[in-house]
């Protein structure tokens, strides 16, 4: 299990829930930019909750969430989101699935 998170940027609401689907179809080059972004807060990392949002149900509850909020002329969130991959759950996954990436992912 790769345990991941994602929030609204308002923090209005976090959902958990486990990234190995998209480990398992991502692409090397997606695998290793995931790592070099710490796992957090950039472009690879959101991939990953977008990915996840057609294959699990909470990370789906965040963009339902986000499109409320666009709705809410009173709202003054930038309707963004942030989303985490536990590192050491990520890079166990790679040591054990794809041990030839870790070198490149991890310097």
């Amino acid at each position: 299990m790769i345990k991941a998170k994602a929030w609204s940027d308002c923090r209005q609401l976090e959902v958990s829930f486990d990234a190995t689907k998209w480990a398992e179809q991502a692409t090397d080059a997606a695998l290793i930019d995931l790592a070099k972004c710490d796992c957090r807060c950039d472009y690879p990392a959101d991939d990953v909750v977008i990915f996840m949002a057609d294959h699990d149900s909470q990370a789906a509850k965040l963009f339902e969430f986000l499109q409320i909020v666009t709705v809410q002329p009173f709202s003054m969130d930038t309707n963004g989101f942030e989303c985490e991959v536990d590192p050491d759950d990520f890079k166990a996954w790679l040591e054990s699935h794809k041990p030839h990436l870790v070198k490149l992912a991890f310097i």
